[in-house]
């Protein structure tokens, strides 16, 4: 059966075209501007790029998710999350282009509500989505149903990042933080990173298991780099998840002390890579290779909420939120995401580890446990000099297509 999507007027206009390229070293430097300087002409120009930009973006990522193969665009939590990005695009639509810095302002707030509102929970709602698919399909689809899927989400949320990175820069850019242009930090801390990941995994391993294995961390504790921070939080926060869910599994009811989950930290002149290693009983190789599909997972699917209970509960936070979140610890700690089940924690880190030319491997020897290797380009001094792989990474590219 085909989609029953009906595609905007104005999206005829504007979906064809390509987005445009924007390099980090750019964006640093529009991050890094000030009014008192320049009078805020590196913003407005920003603004008025941003006002035809995100229009073009959002409108792919609308027709993308109601040209998704095999019915999943029909899906209730897929077409939720296609009339956001509609909602979204109609709202930046009626703003006229920013000419002075007071449209600016605006148009920043109107950004602000688009990516706190509480329909921004669009992993949460794509997960679910792909879930009630994956029910009906069974374990009998082939393999180029598999591969169809794949393809068409790693474009959607690839490019999705690219938006969300262009929205939220704009919105941090407004506030000068030191050691900050915009949400890329010319000098974070992987060991700082990784404790907040170890702090809000160990509370929700804790919650859903009852326990939690300690982390030990090795390496340079004063290593820092230029990259960004929120990232690097969602890909350790995913792998240590898997980790201590994995151990707790595996040695749970043991009288036995949990195993440490080591993470290892290593820079050369190029890379940052961060190994999780932990002694979780593994995968079977099959099981490994399935991995990285968004059709598959190990974990039983988590209870599905309520629409109302959907808003921002998986991926609802934005820099700013996610920044005061680290700084205070847990938050407000009223909510506890899911430990697992969605499939979708693995494919996803991958996409931040290759937004920037890096990339995430998995090593497993079942019986005894799992390493996963996360390698990150060093984004060279204020996003200068940069290695050729993050040239070539999505991060300077459209984002509009990706394939393995």
């Amino acid at each position: 059966m085909g989609s029953m999507f009906r595609q905007k007027p104005k999206f005829d206009e504007l979906e064809p075209q390509s987005p445009n390229n924007v390099s980090l070293a750019e964006l640093f430097r529009v991050g890094s501007s000030s009014p008192d300087i320049d009078g805020g002409r590196q913003r407005l120009l920003n603004s008025k790029f941003l006002h035809h930009e995100l229009r073009v973006r959002t409108s792919q990522r609308a027709v993308e998710l109601g040209s998704l193969p095999f019915g999943l665009s029909d899906r209730k939590h897929v077409v939720r999350v296609r009339n956001y990005y509609e909602r979204i695009f109609d709202r930046l639509d009626s703003l006229p282009p920013p000419t002075t810095l007071a449209d600016d302002k605006e148009f920043t707030s109107n950004l602000e509500t688009i990516v706190l509102s509480g329909h921004a929970d669009v992993i949460q709602s794509m997960a679910l989505g792909v879930s009630e698919f994956r029910k009906d399909l069974g374990d009998d689809f082939t393999e180029d149903v598999r591969l169809a899927v794949d393809l068409h989400l790693n474009r959607f949320f690839i490019a999705r990042i690219g938006l969300r990175f262009l929205i939220e820069h704009h919105i941090a850019s407004r506030k000068t933080m030191e050691g900050y242009s915009g949400i890329i930090s010319s000098a974070c801390s992987p060991v700082e990173v990784i404790e907040r990941s170890v702090q809000a995994a160990s509370h929700t391993c804790r919650h859903h298991l009852g326990d939690a294995p300690n982390v030990k961390i090795v390496g340079d504790r004063d290593m820092a780099f230029t990259y960004v921070p929120y990232h690097l939080h969602y890909i350790v926060f995913e792998l240590l998840k898997n980790s201590m869910r994995a151990t707790v599994d595996f040695h749970g009811g043991k009288e036995e002390k949990l195993p440490d989950i080591q993470v290892i930290l290593a820079q050369g002149e190029q890379d940052v890579t961060i190994k999780v290693g932990d002694e979780g009983g593994g995968m079977q190789l099959g099981e490994a290779k399935k991995c990285w599909t968004y059709l598959h997972t190990t974990a039983p699917p988590p209870p599905e909420l309520e629409e109302d209970e959907l808003s921002g509960s998986l991926d609802g936070t934005s820099f700013s939120s996610q920044v005061n979140a680290s700084q205070g610890g847990l938050g407000s700690g009223s909510t506890v995401g899911a430990l697992a089940g969605y499939g979708f924690g693995l494919p996803l880190s991958r996409l931040y580890s290759r937004y920037f030319g890096g990339d995430l491997n998995i090593i497993s020897m079942e019986g005894y446990g799992t390493d996963a290797y996360v390698h990150l380009n060093l984004l060279g001094t204020d996003c200068e000099n940069l290695p050729r792989r993050v040239l070539n990474s999505p991060s300077s590219s459209g984002s509009s297509v990706w394939g393995e």
